[in-house]
């Protein structure tokens, strides 16, 4: 089925974060500043920089993870490395995120996505579905409904509820669309690639602007 992706399960989710990390790194480990910071309005998505999609994909653990889950998933004690992180002020967070290369970008990528990893080793695979968090959808983009095929729901208008299996299959499938677009930024640059891009995730909705440089 062509989009099976849609519905991973637990234990295929946990298969994906468990290789994630070595996919980015073997595209971001030794990019120079200028390589990370470059970028360009000619293509949509050349408007943000690698910097910018490792920061972001960063914010996509700790923002779902801790800051909307953090009361269920972590009742006592949030994990150190976000509680560092949200204790910045905003322009401090961004300096600090303006700064550092690619070695120390991948560190805060690694401790983000490592949340998913532990967790998916960690609970029973009937937590994933029993959890539940509701939202405002207002809060939320547009396409996590279309590229979810379970696990979301509306329960009345503006409100929405997601279970911790579609949080974190939506998480994976963000890592990767990001990771779709640092590919694309190091080919605008002139730079070669190694991997090939798993194809799962929203980069495969059909109105996905797909284009290369």
């Amino acid at each position: 089925m062509a989009d099976a992706w849609r519905s991973l399960d637990p234990a295929a989710l946990r298969e994906r974060f468990d290789n994630f990390m070595p996919l980015v790194r073997a595209e971001a480990v030794g990019l120079t500043q200028p390589q990370l910071d470059w970028a360009s309005d000619h293509w949509s998505w050349s408007t943000w920089s690698i910097r910018r999609q490792l920061t972001h994909m960063t914010a996509v653990g700790y923002g779902w993870l801790c800051t909307r889950w953090g009361a269920q998933l972590y009742p006592t004690d949030l994990p150190k490395a976000f509680v560092v992180l949200d204790s910045m002020k905003p322009q401090d967070r961004l300096a600090f995120y303006s700064s550092i290369d690619a070695a120390a970008l991948l560190a805060q990528l690694d401790h983000s996505v490592r949340l998913a990893h532990d967790l998916l080793h960690r609970e029973p695979p009937a937590s994933f579905r029993e959890r539940t968090l509701t939202l405002r959808t207002e809060s939320l983009w547009s396409g996590i409904e279309q590229g979810n095929a379970t696990g979301i729901e509306r329960e009345q208008p503006g409100m929405l509820r997601i279970t911790l299996e579609t949080t974190l299959r939506h998480m994976y499938f963000e890592l990767v669309t990001h990771l779709y677009n640092i590919v694309r930024l190091k080919h605008a640059q002139g730079l070669g690639t190694t991997i090939a891009i798993p194809r799962e995730g929203y980069w495969l909705l059909p109105d996905w602007d797909r284009s290369e440089p």
